[in-house]
């Protein structure tokens, strides 16, 4: 797998981990609208049914209710959060994985180069001495 490919991989990932996290959190606000409407619903329909002193204890309900839901949505933020910062980190290493196999493949190269100049020297100086031997062998 190429460098480049590795890091649209992890900004895939990063991506699908955003995507992810912003769908849970619209569900959650969803979640908590839902809560919030069924608990003023309930609220009001309590307070037709009784007296107006009973209404304090209502709404503190009803306040709690709000505090859990706020609460919750706090740690679905934090848990998505999280999530994020695991797939960006994940992306990071992958990407000094990448950069650390590029400089070993072009130290490769570059030795492979060095190689093949010693040996076409090598093999040159052969030559030269084989046709230095001869030359002299004739003479």
């Amino acid at each position: 797998m190429s460098f480049f490919d590795k890091v649209k991989d992890g900004l895939d990932d990063v991506q699908e981990a955003v995507t992810e996290g912003i769908d849970g959190l619209q569900h959650e606000a969803g979640e908590v609208a839902g809560h919030l409407d069924r608990a003023v619903d309930d609220r009001q329909a309590r307070m037709q049914d009784h007296p107006p002193g009973e209404a304090p204890g209502r709404l503190a309900g009803l306040h709690q209710d709000a505090e859990r839901a706020a609460h919750d949505a706090h740690t679905r933020i934090d848990d998505v959060q999280r999530e994020t910062s695991g797939h960006l980190s994940r992306l990071g290493q992958d990407a000094d994985t990448a950069a650390a196999d590029l400089r070993h493949a072009a130290d490769t190269i570059e030795h492979a180069a060095h190689d093949g100049i010693d040996d076409a020297r090598t093999k040159v100086d052969h030559a030269a001495a084989d046709a230095k031997a001869r030359v002299d062998k004739t003479i």
